[in-house]
């Protein structure tokens, strides 16, 4: 009978124990379950951010090609402002140029008179402009955003190469027709 009250005993022992693994079991349970739902609601956060973040991504891409876009044409235009520029300044020299050579013939400038040093001045002033010119073309042709300074340099050419042209004329008004024909047949001769 010992034997029976032992084994009764000790089942009950055994069943106290089952009931307390069972509850523990349940909270255990339970604290996955609870720490389950919290593992898919960050997981789910995550999933929002990166969508987020790969969108912002996008945006930021998007605003970033257009950007690159708008300098590209602004880029476009500036260079033809630029080369507007250019055209104007040359074709305002060559206008200048012009209208020097007309007033050789003009009846109201053949009465105008110049030294022959004040033309020998001129042309030094056009010839300085000349290689000023030159040099500004090089560094335009090697950096074309230094067009400021070579349209600067091709209106005062053309000013100084069209006064030369005018001094030249005053100045060949000086000189006897006689003495005149005889210097060109020199110069023609060497």
């Amino acid at each position: 009978m010992q034997s029976s009250e032992v084994l009764s005993t000790q089942l009950v022992a055994l069943e106290s124990e089952k009931a307390e693994l069972v509850q523990m079991l349940s909270k255990v349970e339970a604290e996955l379950a609870v720490q389950g739902e919290e593992l898919q609601r960050v997981q789910s956060s995550l999933a929002t951010e990166r969508e987020s973040g790969v969108k912002m991504a996008e945006a930021l891409q998007n605003q970033l090609n257009e950007k690159e876009s708008r300098e590209q044409v602004l880029e476009s235009q500036l260079l033809a402002a630029r080369w507007s520029s250019l055209q104007g300044a040359v074709e305002e020299a060559e206008k200048i140029i012009q209208e020097s050579l007309a007033q050789i013939d003009d009846p109201a400038h053949i009465s105008c008179t110049s030294s022959a040093d004040y033309l020998a001045s001129r042309c030094q002033a056009s010839l300085d402009s000349m290689d000023r010119l030159k040099s500004a073309r090089e560094t335009f042709l090697a950096d074309n955003t230094a067009v400021l300074e070579l349209v600067r340099v091709v209106t005062q050419c053309g000013h100084l190469v069209g006064d030369t042209i005018v001094q030249g004329s005053a100045t060949s008004h000086m000189v006897p027709v006689e003495q005149a024909d005889g210097k060109c047949v020199f110069v023609l001769q060497m």
